[in-house]
C-alpha cells in the first residue's frame, strides 16, 4: 500500500480555500499512485481560531 502524507500550511478560518489545497494534494497524490492520503489535524479551520470559532462553526 502507498501512503501519501500531506503537509499544508492552512489559511486560519479560510474553509473554503483550505480544501481546495485540499483536493490539489488528493489529485496529486492519486497521479502517485497513493491508496492513502494522510493530512494534519485541523487543516481545513487552522490551529488558533480563537475568535472565530463561532463563525467557521455556523458555515
Amino acid at each position: 500500500m502507498k501512503i501519501a502524507l500531506a503537509q499544508i500550511a492552512p489559511r486560519l478560518g479560510d474553509v473554503e480555500a483550505n480544501v481546495e489545497a485540499h483536493l490539489g494534494i488528493l489529485a496529486k497524490a492519486r497521479r502517485q499512485k497513493a491508496e492513502l492520503v494522510v493530512f494534519p489535524e485541523l487543516g481545513l479551520t487552522g490551529y488558533t481560531l480563537k475568535d472565530l470559532v463561532e463563525e467557521v462553526a455556523m458555515d
